[in-house]
């Protein structure tokens, strides 16, 4: 963000807006003294067909001599600034107003790699071919250290997306997606209706290995998951998937292990029920 302290990156091509919102940085916006890095990046570092965004940046959005635009106000503009609810929660999102603050904090932390990710690949192109392994290693390991455990970041934002579904469909009480750390034991959700009825579901955000079957540790984990949901004591279960081939192959081969069961395709909202 130009307008924050560099985070270690100096570059200036977001602004923070004040309501939390994120919008390309202008001529004219007040920027941290820190921030005197770039605010496009180099043309030869983009695909040539992204190379005309730069075009449109100077002579439409951010104006230029030779093409003169009207005054604009310092700061944020409320017509640029981008959502802050973007994807991940797309148009089948948690409502701000039901977003738990662990669950904005998460994904105020996730903003802030990705930030971070974006700007180290901005600042540090990726290695020619002909460069050494350890030179790629390094970079490699660069990226590695910024962006985390993806695979917990794609579940939290599944688990987002499941909660959306829940709100929509059932009088839901307030849950919190956030409270149980990724990874850890027990089943993913578990809820109470406005009425009391006891809500549970397990999610997975996986691509079956073998296209049309999945991988033998794949399998052992939807067994598991297949063995919580039977388990429990509760009067709505649901098996939440986030990749069709997924969906299609529970339908097709474990229907008649989800016995009162509602599986559910996100962020779609396609079911079928055991």
């Amino acid at each position: 963000m130009g307008n924050r302290p560099p985070s270690p990156a100096t570059y200036r091509m977001l602004y923070a807006t004040p309501d939390g919102r994120r919008r390309l940085f202008q001529r004219g916006d007040d920027a941290h003294p820190g921030r005197t890095g770039k605010v496009t990046p180099r043309r030869d570092a983009l695909p040539a067909t992204y190379q005309p965004l730069l075009d449109w940046y100077a002579t439409v959005y951010d104006g230029s001599p030779s093409s003169p635009q009207p005054e604009r106000e310092t700061g944020p503009r409320a017509d640029d600034a981008l959502p802050e609810e973007r994807s991940p929660l797309a148009e089948h999102g948690v409502p701000a107003d039901a977003l738990t603050p662990g669950e904005r904090a998460y994904l105020t932390a996730l903003a802030d790699r990705l930030d971070r990710l974006q700007a180290l690949l901005v600042e540090r192109p990726r290695p020619a071919v002909e460069e050494a392994a350890a030179v790629w290693y390094a970079h490699l390991g660069a990226m590695k250290a910024v962006q985390g455990n993806t695979s917990n970041d794609l579940s939290f934002v599944g688990l987002l997306m499941a909660k959306a579904y829940l709100l929509r469909t059932l009088p839901l009480a307030t849950f919190d997606v956030a409270a149980k750390a990724q990874g850890a034991p027990g089943l993913d959700i578990d809820a109470r209706t406005t009425d009391g009825r006891r809500v549970v579901g397990e999610l997975k955000t996986t691509t079956p290995y073998l296209g049309a079957a999945l991988g033998a540790q794949q399998r052992r984990t939807f067994e598991k998951d297949f063995e919580k949901l039977l388990r429990a004591d509760a009067q709505e279960k649901y098996f939440f998937l986030t990749e069709r081939a997924a969906f299609d192959l529970v339908r097709r081969g474990f229907a008649g292990r989800l016995p009162g069961v509602t599986v559910v395709l996100l962020p779609d909202g396609e079911t079928f029920k055991a």
